[in-house]
């Protein structure tokens, strides 16, 4: 019952901060932001809002986890020390961040990769395929939170969607690339698999769909891309 009343409470604490999140979308800029550099404001405050609720969720999955009774392996008290030193995916230091994007910009000499840090220590790196797309990826140290990707020659930020259905579509599966890379054990791995799955639409105008091997489905070329073996396929097609 004791475990009952405490996975309710977190999961109320969890409502709340995501409560907050949608609240300050829907209200917008305010007067409280003043005038000088107020959207750089309002986009601060809703960074702390979801990195809150992101804590939240974490030390709920925590939580949880720490109370199953089904164990898969013995842990000794070593194992658990070391666990405890660990650094988690969103709290490395911002070098540590650096030589990853540098040694993914050697190991593909196709993308054209810079970043800023308009959010103090996180990074958003733009990324430019050839002439095909260009994306912002907004990481929390080396955890990939968001990800926009747009056409050649667009304006590029976080914030606004493509104006073509084709980058509309291949934002939603960077989504889904996003979250089945991230691994919270081996975090720089998961940065260079998201980018090797990013770089395989340098052919996207290009390649047939890999089952109905035609180039277009609805108006549109083969936007996924297995995130296995990287194959083309029209989004009605893929396995």
């Amino acid at each position: 019952m004791d475990q009952l009343y405490r996975a309710m409470s977190s999961i109320k604490i969890l409502r709340c901060s995501v409560g907050e999140v949608f609240s300050t979308l829907a209200n917008g800029l305010c007067a409280d932001h003043g005038e000088e550099g107020k959207e750089t404001k309002f986009l601060l405050e809703i960074q702390e809002l979801l990195s809150s609720a992101t804590q939240h969720l974490s030390n709920m999955a925590v939580s949880l986890m720490s109370q199953n009774s089904l164990k898969r392996s013995h842990t000794n008290s070593s194992t658990a020390k070391r666990k405890k030193t660990q650094t988690s995916s969103h709290n490395v230091p911002p070098q540590t961040v650096d030589n990853v994007i540098n040694s993914i910009d050697r190991l593909f000499p196709d993308l054209n990769l810079s970043f800023s840090r308009p959010f103090h220590t996180n990074v958003v790196l733009q990324v430019s395929l050839g002439q095909v797309l260009q994306a912002a990826v907004a990481f929390r140290g080396l955890m990939i939170e968001w990800v926009v990707v747009k056409g050649y020659g667009e304006s590029l930020d976080l914030w606004t969607e493509s104006r073509h259905k084709v980058f509309r579509k291949l934002t939603e599966n960077a989504h889904a690339a996003m979250l089945h890379f991230y691994s919270p054990t081996l975090p720089d791995l998961a940065v260079r698999s998201f980018m090797t799955w990013i770089r395989s639409y340098n052919s996207l105008f290009n390649d047939p769909c890999k089952r109905c091997n035609y180039h277009l489905h609805s108006g549109l070329p083969p936007t996924w891309r297995d995130l296995r073996t990287l194959q083309p396929y029209h989004e009605e097609c893929k396995p």
